[in-house]
């Protein structure tokens, strides 16, 4: 279980989200990696990313899935499911406009020019 939480942390999948910051030391240090943009309110970005996020959750499980009973979705493929969540909040802001970077083309390929990609080598 988490340390500070109710929450198992095997059945959670880590998101960040850069939406800026409203440090304006940080904005103006050079050296400053986040996005350079004032924040929205956290309660606004806390609701638009609930709201994504679960419609996002709720499209990925099949039929089958849900009638199981299943909530969430089974983690043998978190790679593929984190990058179709990310394709998914990422339309949702692009649409929503809260998106500070112009859309890309293929948002699907630019959210996995970004991503880590597990690549280990072979020992057998």
């Amino acid at each position: 279980m988490g340390a500070e939480s109710n929450l198992n942390p095997d059945v959670l999948m880590p998101l960040l989200l850069d939406c800026g910051t409203n440090n304006q030391k940080l904005l103006d240090d050079p050296f400053y990696i986040g996005l350079r943009q004032k924040c929205r309110s956290t309660e606004e970005l806390d609701d638009f990313v609930d709201d994504s996020i679960g419609k996002a959750l709720a499209g990925l499980l099949t039929e089958e899935e849900r009638n199981k009973g299943m909530v969430f979705l089974p983690q043998s493929n978190i790679l593929w499911i984190s990058t179709q969540l990310a394709v998914r909040v990422a339309e949702a802001f692009f649409k929503s406009g809260l998106a500070c970077e112009n859309q890309p083309e293929d948002i699907p390929a630019w959210i996995a020019a970004m991503q880590y990609q597990p690549i280990y080598p072979t020992w057998v």
